[in-house]
């Protein structure tokens, strides 16, 4: 409620109030520019692993948990867009012959270094490269 008249006290509790929202602006702006950063990050972990599968010559698969929604590509783009729209995905990887090699399980929202929750044994050399990768982001960034 506005007042007419103000007593001498009110004057500097309403430039504490005003200084909260100046402060309570510039948290949130921190906050989204943490989160953009760690969007960022995480993102360029998870094309590090899709351009070491695509360049090791494998063909991908993006399921979503419920479908899959990028069948059998080697078109980075597609790949990434299909990727990042759930909390988690499952990239699955098809060798030359057409048969299922393995998978790498990404849940995002967490330290984009850890955004590879998961993978198939049989990927360990080519995630190699990822993990440095992400080995590196960590101890930049961590």
């Amino acid at each position: 409620m506005t007042r007419i008249g103000h007593a001498e006290g009110d004057r500097p509790r309403r430039q504490l109030e005003g200084s909260n929202m100046q402060v309570s602006t510039l948290t949130q702006t921190a906050a989204q520019t943490a989160n953009t950063k760690r969007l960022a990050l995480e993102l360029s972990v998870v094309r590090k692993v899709v351009a070491t599968m695509i360049g090791a010559g494998f063909l991908l698969s993006v399921h979503d948990g419920e479908e899959i929604t990028v069948h059998r590509s080697r078109t980075q783009r597609d790949i990434l867009a299909a990727l990042r729209t759930v909390d988690d995905d499952t990239l699955i990887v098809i060798g030359a012959d057409g048969k299922r090699v393995g998978r790498v399980y990404f849940v995002y929202g967490n330290e984009p270094w850890e955004v590879v929750n998961d993978y198939s044994e049989a990927l360990e050399p080519q995630m190699e490269v990822a993990n440095a990768y992400a080995d590196q982001i960590e101890a930049k960034h961590g």
